[in-house]
């Protein structure tokens, strides 16, 4: 984090930050730059070849473009505002699924076990519902994997701006829609990511089985 937050003041001293490991600046210029230096720590400690480094940009609050580096398959994910979503430089697209119960979800668990015994408790009920779950443990890289089609969705509960923030434009960029990316608390947070025709279907599921 503090080589990513060096080479943007570097470029941008007017610019604000966010980062996971403590990066925090006001900004003067409108710009606010989200950043998660290593998204998906657990599997880099033990080697699990699934983490990214993930960085948003906001503009007045906005996110207009994010780029998401998958560093063990040296693949970039990026997108900004309107121009659509990429992956090595190739157009990227959600799936055309409609049916949300041959849909295959990414979910995910926080660290404390309080909050994974509630989740636990909603992943179970939610599964009959769907075909499948994947936990490959970078909520960025799942978003990604929405965005080109190799999930129909992804949900989970409590994350953070930096978890979300590049990975929430490319999925909206690749035609996909967001629910709970912004102003979302303890008692409301899930985060909720498909392709247009899974998105209320899966958000009235997630309503009806809420647990906190």
């Amino acid at each position: 984090e503090a080589l990513i937050v060096r080479r943007i003041l570097g470029e941008r001293p007017n610019d604000g930050l966010l980062g996971e490991e403590g990066a925090n600046r006001e900004s003067t210029s409108g710009i606010r730059w989200v950043i998660d230096p290593i998204d998906g720590t657990t599997n880099f400690v033990y080697g699990v070849p699934a983490y990214s480094v993930s960085i948003g940009v906001e503009r007045d609050g906005k996110m207009i473009a994010g780029v998401v580096s998958d560093v063990a398959l040296k693949q970039v994910y990026s997108a900004s505002l309107g121009a659509g979503a990429f992956l090595d430089g190739r157009a990227i697209q959600v799936s055309k699924l409609t049916d949300l119960s041959t849909s295959l979800m990414g979910i995910g668990f926080a660290y404390d076990p309080n909050r994974r015994d509630l989740q636990a408790r909603f992943y179970d009920r939610v599964m009959t519902h769907i075909r499948d779950v994947r936990r490959m443990g970078s909520a960025a890289l799942d978003l990604c994997r929405v965005a080109s089609g190799q999930l129909d969705g992804y949900f989970e509960f409590q994350l953070n701006p930096w978890d979300i923030a590049a990975g929430g434009i490319i999925v909206r960029e690749a035609g996909g829609i967001t629910r709970g990316f912004h102003g979302f608390t303890f008692e409301d947070g899930y985060v909720l990511a498909t392709p247009p025709a899974l998105s209320d279907p899966m958000l009235a599921l997630i309503d009806s089985y809420r647990l906190i």
